[in-house]
C-alpha cells in the first residue's frame, strides 16, 4: 500500500511509474514491472473526481463566479487533475497552492482548536 501511495505521489510530477510484482509476491520471480501512466491513474480516479465536482457544486450553490480564492489543502491537491478541475470550476478565482499542502490542514486544525478553546 505504501508503494502504491508513493507511485500516486510520483504521478503528480511524472507521467509514468511502475511497481515490481516480485517484491511483493515471492512466488513470482522475474515478472515484468506493472506500469501505470498518469493518464491511466486519472482515468481510474474519475469517479472520485466527479463526486468532488458534485459536492463542490452543491456546497457553493451557484456562487462559483463570486469565489475569489481557492485554497488547495491536503496531499491530493498536488494531483494535476485536481488542480485543473478546480481551475475549471472556479476560473475567476486565485488558486492558492502551498508548497506543503498537508501542513495547511494541520495549521487550520490548530487555529480551529484554539478558536474552540478560547471562544466559548
Amino acid at each position: 500500500m505504501l508503494k502504491c501511495q508513493d507511485i500516486k505521489h510520483s504521478l503528480s510530477a511524472r507521467n509514468d511509474n511502475a511497481i515490481n510484482v516480485d517484491d511483493y509476491d515471492t512466488f513470482k520471480d522475474n515478472e515484468p514491472p506493472i506500469k501505470i501512466t498518469r493518464e491511466q491513474f486519472e482515468e481510474m480516479s474519475m469517479d472520485l473526481i466527479n463526486d468532488i465536482k458534485i459536492l463542490l457544486k452543491y456546497a457553493t450553490d451557484g456562487l462559483q463566479d463570486k469565489i475569489e480564492k481557492v485554497l488547495h489543502v491536503g496531499g491530493s491537491s498536488r494531483m494535476p487533475l485536481i488542480k485543473s478541475t478546480l481551475e475549471t470550476m472556479f476560473p475567476n478565482a486565485e488558486q492558492c497552492c502551498e508548497k506543503h499542502p498537508e501542513e495547511v490542514v494541520a495549521v487550520g486544525a490548530a487555529y480551529y482548536s484554539y478558536h474552540l478553546a478560547y471562544n466559548q
